[in-house]
């Protein structure tokens, strides 16, 4: 047996926390809330603690404020833990049996269910209006995970590591700001992406995604649930052009791409989605939560690998563009378009490709004279919202089938459309029932 300490484990692990399982008797079979106990597998980082400040520069910064105490300086660790309380708290409203939160997995433990989350990546965008004022726009990108565990017995199972669900999620918040006027501005969006506040209670934050849009389901774990995964992002050369033109590359990037497109896969088509950055670091550090280490590790091995999605999916950014679209007095006129192909394969039918169209997405957006030298950061602003824009719609239009809307993205002919309703239709084995 491994003998770790808690802090060694910490340190070692992708998450910010360790778990346990609960008895085979309390599994959560058929959704049975009020009995049934659930377990808290953790938050954490999906990249090593070492990058986590250089990578997640203002959600870091937001959770040390949210550990602040009166007038103490900022503490990270107890920022952190508020949020993972608030997690938790989540789990109890939903889940009364209880939630079990343990220093770490006993391999004898028998099988059992357990949630986690992971933050991916965050996005920060700063928009000049006038004078010291400006708009600050903040996107934080996670996933939450179910998971059914049974470990390797000696001499009988080989033990499994099943997702019973993956929800990859986006959570976004806007605000002007007065550098002038606004005292310990920095900051304040990505707390609000995080945690409530008193100055906009009703804001959509991290927490209530995690509640609302994945506690929500009922989960059975007798019943097998597909996923799909986002494999591969390309930026045609064309776009690369343009992207390096705009100057817009450390936005508009795969991971972004990736990330933002399997978010709107799984809150707006409802199926379960592995996220594009789930990769060995975080099956590694799930593996070291576990007290025999090297006899579960094995288990984990399957989690990134294609063969084992429902749906492997191929997104390809072919182009991006702004050009002028007229103007007055005061502002210019801009149009602004992306287009990308979504390619979907049937692992198991063959790898068959069973969805390939192209998308696109045009929006106007005036820009006040007076703003001209800040074309870059409205370039940002315009293609990363014109982007999640496209998305959404897309996984939208996946379910409803809409003939109008479905216009509006580049789907026209019958044929087409009737690829969507099949998509739709194959995608069921990929949901719950909400």
């Amino acid at each position: 047996m491994i003998d770790l300490k808690r802090r060694q484990v910490l340190n070692l692990a992708v998450f910010g926390s360790v778990f346990s399982f609960i008895p085979k008797t309390n599994l959560l079979g058929n959704d049975k809330r009020k009995v049934s106990q659930v377990v808290w597998g953790g938050l954490g980082f999906s990249v090593p603690n070492s990058q986590r400040p250089t990578l997640f520069p203002n959600t870091s910064l937001a959770l040390g404020q949210l550990g602040k105490s009166n007038e103490s300086s900022e503490d990270f660790e107890k920022g952190f833990a508020k949020l993972s309380k608030a997690f938790v708290g989540a789990l109890k409203s939903e889940y009364t049996g209880g939630v079990l939160a343990p220093d770490l997995i006993d391999s004898k433990s028998d099988p059992g269910l357990l949630f986690v989350t992971a933050l991916d990546f965050e996005q920060k965008i700063d928009i000049p209006t006038k004078g010291n004022e400006f708009i600050e726009i903040g996107y934080l990108f996670g996933a939450s995970q179910v998971f059914y565990v049974e470990l390797p017995t000696r001499g009988g199972s080989d033990g499994e590591l099943r997702i019973l669900y993956s929800f990859p999620h986006r959570v976004g918040r806007s605000d002007g700001i007065d550098r002038s006027s606004t005292k310990n501005y920095k900051g304040k969006v990505f707390r609000e992406l995080l945690l409530p506040s008193e100055s906009n209670p009703n804001e959509m934050t991290l927490v209530d995604f995690f509640q609302k849009k994945l506690l929500s389901k009922k989960f059975d774990y007798n019943r097998p649930i597909g996923r799909a995964r986002v494999i591969k992002v390309n930026i045609s050369e064309k776009a690369s052009q343009r992207i390096a033109e705009y100057k817009v590359r450390s936005y508009l990037n795969e991971k972004f791409l990736g990330q933002c497109f399997s978010a709107s896969m799984a809150e707006h088509a409802n199926i379960s989605m592995l996220p594009y950055g789930q990769n060995d670091l975080l099956n590694r550090g799930l593996a070291q939560r576990f007290t025999k280490r090297l006899e579960v590790e094995k288990i984990f091995d399957g989690l990134s690998d294609p063969a084992n999605n429902n749906f492997n999916i191929e997104l390809g950014l072919l182009s991006i563009f702004r050009k002028a679209n007229g103007s007055n007095v005061g502002s210019n006129l801009y149009a602004r378009g992306v287009q990308f192909n979504v390619k979907v394969f049937d692992t198991f039918g063959g790898n068959k490709v069973i969805f390939d169209k192209d998308i696109y997405l045009v929006n106007n957006a005036e820009l006040p004279k007076s703003m001209l030298e800040n074309m870059i950061d409205y370039d940002i602003k315009e293609f990363v919202q014109l982007t999640i824009a496209l998305f959404d719609s897309f996984a939208k239009l996946i379910v409803s089938g809409n003939v109008n809307e479905l216009e509006k993205i580049g789907i026209k002919n019958k044929a087409d459309i009737k690829f969507f309703a099949e998509l739709n239709q194959l995608l069921e084995k990929c949901r719950v029932i909400s």
